[in-house]
């Protein structure tokens, strides 16, 4: 039997994650709700101890959980992930991001999410190296590649990442998923698209909109239809 994860993701749709961490935290559910249909949304999650930052606990991510009707992604940026990703299973989260440097075998935490039936990421900080991912492609179904760093500018997208996200495309594999996260906005989501991303993290450029699930879709034909047109450069 063939694993759907291991299909060529080059031709795959590319998607835009509302990242709930933007949201108004005073209305994390009416915000879930303004969503609709739309039909992704991606959990930052900070523990004040990786990064200086804390949104959300597990009985905030289990409530959101409960109450979305999205596929649920989470970016884990704590510095023990192991206890979350067993959380986070059991809250019927599939896709989790951990950061590569958090654990002295990756391989191990990589293959427990997929063993539960979910898709293992390996996330990276500026300083971290992807190429690290390369001795976990037995497990690996996507890399996530910080695109801003916490500075306390609302977090400033870098231009030069973009390099960065094409080299990592040119030497992963095409099954291989890149997820971009951290100051992704309308004008820039076109250079990282065809950079190789194919999931792009937004913030403010889809909660701060009259319809946050109309806006998050609009992005994505636009990104899907200039991908047909162009590919990945």
């Amino acid at each position: 039997m063939t694993d759907d994860r291991y299909k060529d993701t080059a031709a795959l749709m590319r998607r835009v994650l509302p990242s709930l961490a933007s949201a108004d935290p005073l209305n994390l559910g009416g915000c879930i709700r303004e969503l609709g249909d739309y039909p992704y949304l991606h959990l930052d999650v900070e523990d004040g101890n990786f990064i200086s930052n804390i949104t959300f606990g597990m009985k905030t991510i289990r409530a959101a959980a409960g109450a979305s009707k999205q596929e649920l992604d989470a970016h884990l940026m704590v510095s023990n992930p192991r206890p979350w990703v067993e959380e986070l299973l059991a809250a019927g989260i599939r896709n989790i991001a951990f950061h590569a440097g958090t654990q002295r075998y990756p391989y191990e935490l990589l293959h427990r999410i997929r063993e539960a039936g979910g898709r293992g990421g390996l996330a990276f900080n500026f300083m971290e190296d992807p190429a690290a991912a390369l001795w976990y492609l037995d497990e690996l179904d996507y890399v996530l590649i910080m695109t801003s760093e916490p500075d306390g500018q609302d977090q400033l997208f870098r231009s030069d990442l973009i390099r960065k996200v094409q080299a990592v495309r040119q030497m992963l594999p095409a099954r291989v998923s890149i997820c971009v996260d951290g100051g992704v906005s309308q004008s820039n989501m076109a250079q990282l698209s065809q950079a190789g991303a194919d999931s792009l993290v937004m913030g403010r450029a889809v909660w701060n909109t009259e319809k946050p699930g109309e806006t998050a879709a609009r992005f994505c034909r636009v990104l899907n239809q200039d991908g047909q047109a162009g590919g990945n450069s």
